[in-house]
Order: C-alpha cells, then structure tokens, then sequence
C-alpha cells in the first residue's frame, strides 16, 4: 500500500470514529461539568495566586457552559455595540496599535522617520553604542 493509500485509511478511519461518537452524543447538550477533584485543584491554584472570587466560583459554579439559543440575549449584553464604525474589530481591522500598510508605508517615507532611523538604527549608532554597552555587561555595572 502506498503512503496516499495509507493516509486516505487513516483519515477515513478516524473519520468513522468521530461519527460513531457523534452519534451517541445529541446535539445541544451541554458538556458534563468537572469533577468535583478537579474543580477542587482549580480551587486551591486560584486561591493560591490569590484570585480568591475565583476559587470560589470553581467550587460553588457548577461551571457548565449553556449554548441555548435563549441566552443570546446576555451574550450581547456583554459584547456591547461598537460606539463608531471605525472602532469596529469585524468590518475595521486595523488600529492605531496596528495600522494598514498603506498609512505605514506613508511614514515610513516620511523625512521625520527616515531621520530618526538613521539617528537610533543605523549601524554607526549601533557601534558607537555597542563598546559601552558591552564595557558595562562585563564590568556589571
């Protein structure tokens, strides 16, 4: 059997056995919640770093995700409509903390930035800084 062959059994194997799990699992049941020696730990971890409402969410939730469509409604409420279209991450991906290439391009071109490339990045500055730089790690100062 080749390898294609090979990989196509496998797929098709693990295939049949994600629909047979499938199959005994109704859909829009929610998962079973953790083992109370589980939730347990997770208890004593939060409380540990000090997260103390936490670790009592763990012991007193019964930590069980519903996925009702009747709950959509809080879901919302949560995720509050964007104040202005440009502040809106699904249809205005781009920020001031990571712009379009096409604002980038404009400053990188820019006299102020080449300048203060040249000043900061340049490989002469970079020598000129590097000796004291090195002087002062073997010294540890």
């Amino acid at each position: 059997m080749g390898e294609w062959e090979a990989l196509w059994t496998q797929a098709l194997r693990h295939h049949h056995r994600e629909v047979a799990q499938r199959a005994k699992k109704p859909e829009g049941k929610p998962p079973a919640p953790a083992p109370i020696r589980a939730r347990a730990r997770d208890a004593e971890y939060c409380a540990r770093k000090g997260a103390l409402s936490k670790a009592n969410q763990a012991m007193t939730s019964d930590l069980t995700p519903s996925a009702a469509p009747t709950n959509i409604n809080e879901v919302r409420a949560k995720n509050p409509e964007p104040t202005h279209p440009a502040r809106d991450p699904t249809t205005e991906p781009a920020s001031l903390v990571w712009p379009k290439k096409a604002y980038t391009g404009a400053w990188w071109e820019e006299e102020d930035w080449q300048e203060y490339i040249q000043q900061h990045f340049s490989i002469k500055h970079i020598f000129q800084v590097l000796p004291h730089t090195l002087a002062s790690v073997i010294s540890g100062h």
